[in-house]
């Protein structure tokens, strides 16, 4: 019995350091692949966004966004949305300018505009209200109403009781 104590002790012995290396190897694996996916999700680029108002603070919608990287030369547009909000994601790091217009405002131009690697910058756009103009137009056309000559009409110093109408009983 006694070699049988030792061949199960043995035996058990062995099957605990399997374990160890099994829960080594799965620990090491869980490490790998934790690094590996906080690694893939840093990013490269940056986001542009912010809200467009005119000078009350009223929001602006439908307003031509416009940036340009000042080194690279690349251009993104978009428009804003109803509640005068503007999105640009996906842009390379760099110094931006940013353009926003719509008619009936004055254009702004907003420069320098830093975006860090994996930065959110938020740049808000007050535009100013334009001078409103007017075309008038005119032309020779006849008028559309006509004038009619004025009856002419006789007065006299009679008191109307005096005068008779056809047909009418006087008092």
């Amino acid at each position: 019995m006694n070699r049988f104590a030792h061949f199960f002790e043995r035996s058990m012995q062995c099957r605990h350091r399997e374990r160890k290396r099994m829960v080594r190897a799965f620990a090491v694996l869980w490490v790998l692949l934790t690094v590996t996916c906080i690694a893939g999700a840093q990013t490269n680029t940056a986001t542009l966004s912010g809200t467009v108002m005119d000078t009350q603070g009223a929001v602006v919608p439908t307003v031509a966004i416009t940036v340009s990287n000042k080194a690279t030369g690349l251009k993104r547009q978009t428009t804003t949305n109803s509640e005068g909000l503007y999105t640009l994601p996906l842009l390379p790091p760099g110094i931006y300018s940013l353009q926003a217009q719509r008619e009936g405002f004055s254009v702004a131009d907003i420069e320098d505009i830093e975006l860090p690697v994996a930065g959110q910058v938020s740049q808000d756009v007050k535009l100013q209200v334009s001078g409103v103009t007017e075309n008038v137009s005119v032309s020779a056309a006849p008028p559309l109403v006509r004038e009619l000559p004025q009856p002419v009409v006789h007065q006299r110093d009679e008191p109307v009781a005096r005068l008779g109408i056809a047909g009418a009983p006087l008092p």
